[in-house]
């Protein structure tokens, strides 16, 4: 089976959400062309299979003529995260783990660094549960 989600669904999901991020409600399909690169029939494609998730990524879709491509109106908070516009407390550990890696290959200091090596470990492997539970408060408003 060809992974269509990287190669055709997200690019289209990212042109959506960026145009309505800047205060476009309507995006229609030649806008996701233009935006993608991509042909009509896969744009169409693309807007079918994202507009059949089972947790709604458009507030409304207006289908076009004979069967033809929608258009759009506005993004969900799902649509948010899967695009990556808001990040899930998964993708905040992974930054928060390669950000601390990054900063132990930066580090003169080999005690430092070796201490930042090993939290970016032990966060990634024996704690990874905790620190996404801690980021998904932080992130849901429940800290604080």
């Amino acid at each position: 089976m060809e992974d269509t989600w990287s190669t055709r669904d997200l690019p289209v999901l990212d042109a959506i959400v960026r145009r309505t991020d800047q205060g476009q409600s309507a995006v229609r399909p030649n806008e996701i062309e233009q935006d993608t690169g991509f042909d009509t029939k896969t744009v169409e494609r693309a807007l079918r299979a994202l507009a059949s998730e089972e947790q709604d990524l458009f507030l409304e879709v207006a289908w076009g003529f004979g069967g033809g491509a929608p258009t759009v109106f506005g993004a969900t908070g799902h649509a948010r995260r899967l695009a990556g516009a808001w990040p899930t407390a998964d993708v905040l550990a992974d930054r928060l783990i390669q950000t601390m890696k990054d900063m132990a290959d930066a580090e003169e200091d080999e005690e430092k660094a070796s201490r930042l090596k090993r939290t970016a470990a032990w966060f990634g492997t024996t704690a990874r549960d905790i620190l996404v539970q801690a980021l998904a408060k932080g992130v849901t408003g429940q800290i604080g």
